[in-house]
């Protein structure tokens, strides 16, 4: 019992755990069983254990990755932030526009002039040609306007220069669709003879429902004393 009290007393100071020197005791002195009323309630060491007798931890490394075993997969993940494209880089997109004929060298034009007019009013008086020569005349067309009561707001009287033989020449033109528009085909001005004659032709465009009046209105100079003739070629229906 001597030799297995000092035995113990040897294990405890080497840091071995009760259940070893259970085990050793048993060898040495034969005993089947132990009483374990003196054996902490857990395995936690002693506090008088050597510091140097706990096992230290197994260190850790890195894995270079050219020196990672076959069965250990890396994946790399690539991230980048989408360009958004500027307006440079997305092409325009072709829209079809409808422009009015260029006017001729001698022609110049006045719609603007009478631009002062309502819609019911023009449309009364499509197909009619008017050669106004003084403001006179002018005014007297724009008295007709007013008088006919069809203009729900009056109306507003450009003025126009008449000064040094100018005049002025037009039409309005009805038709049905999107849009619409004269074609000047052809002017002529014949000093000599002192005539204009001017041809036209009246187009619409697509499909649409629409009422349209479109106007025609040149200016000339020089022309006080010239006969004007003003012929519109209507689309065939």
């Amino acid at each position: 019992m001597i030799l297995s009290g000092m035995l113990m007393t040897t294990l405890r100071k080497l840091g071995y755990t009760t259940l070893s020197c259970l085990i050793l005791l048993s060898i040495v002195t034969g005993c089947d069983t132990f009483m374990l009323e003196d054996t902490p309630a857990n395995n936690t060491l002693p506090e008088n254990t050597p510091t140097d007798a706990i096992l230290p931890a197994t260190p850790t490394e890195n894995i270079p990755a050219e020196n990672t075993p076959a069965n250990v997969r890396i994946d790399t993940i690539v991230t980048y932030t989408p360009q958004t494209p500027t307006a440079t880089d997305i092409p325009p997109t072709p829209t079809p526009t409808q422009t009015s004929t260029p006017m001729p060298f001698d022609l110049e034009s006045a719609i603007t002039v009478m631009n002062g007019l309502c819609f019911e009013s023009i449309a009364d008086a499509t197909g009619q040609v008017f050669i106004l020569r003084t403001a006179e005349e002018h005014a007297n067309l724009y008295d007709l306007a007013e008088n006919s009561e069809l203009c729900r707001r009056p109306i507003i009287r450009n003025p126009f220069d008449f000064n040094n033989g100018r005049i002025l020449v037009g039409t309005w033109t009805y038709g049905i669709g999107c849009d619409a528009d004269h074609d000047i085909l052809n002017v002529a001005r014949d000093d000599d003879d002192k005539t204009i004659v001017i041809d036209l032709r009246f187009v619409t465009y697509g499909d649409c429902p629409y009422e349209l009046v479109r106007p025609f209105w040149v200016a000339f100079n020089d022309a006080q004393d010239y006969a004007v003739i003003l012929n519109v070629e209507q689309p065939s229906s």
